[in-house]
């Protein structure tokens, strides 16, 4: 075991870097830059993403206006409700209520994004934690939770993506 944490720490490293996470939403962007230029996707552009995407699709919707929704699964949002105010579209985000390190945030999240106008729409699944939509995870998969956030997305994405 403690062979396999320096490895890990060497792989985590560039996770580390000051300019990680501007890299990241930039490749973010290219991404969603090349979709809203499709003439099949043009204009109805979403973004959904678990955990590290999760907090990427937060990061996309303070910082492309052109996007139609953002869907987080138990991701981050940090930012101050003045950059929030950036956010154009709805954000429809998914938590666990056993993910403390996430639900204990929420109430902040929750009032950040009013003060920021935003239209977000929170909903914390009960007995669930963090990942509870991974079906690769026995130990945090709830299929009933992930059932019903899969269709709840759907629906969302039917109503703002068109």
């Amino acid at each position: 075991r403690s062979a396999v944490q320096p490895k890990l720490r060497e792989l985590m490293a560039p996770l580390q870097a000051p300019d990680f996470g501007e890299k990241t939403l930039g490749k973010v962007k290219q991404c969603f830059d090349y979709l809203y230029e499709q003439s099949d996707t043009r204009q109805n552009v979403a973004i959904a993403g678990y955990c590290f995407g999760g907090t990427y699709s937060y990061n996309l919707a303070v910082a492309e206006p052109r996007l139609k929704a953002a869907v987080p699964f138990y991701g981050h949002a940090d930012q101050p409700a003045d950059e929030l105010r950036a956010i154009k579209c709805p954000v429809l985000a998914f938590f666990g209520e056993k993910d403390e390190a996430l639900v204990s945030k929420l109430p902040d999240l929750k009032a950040r994004m009013q003060e920021a106008g935003a239209d977000f729409t929170a909903q914390v699944y009960p007995d669930c934690g963090h990942a509870f939509f991974n079906d690769t995870n026995p130990f945090a998969y709830n299929e009933a939770a992930a059932r019903d956030a899969w269709q709840r997305a759907l629906g969302f994405l039917a109503e703002h993506v068109s």
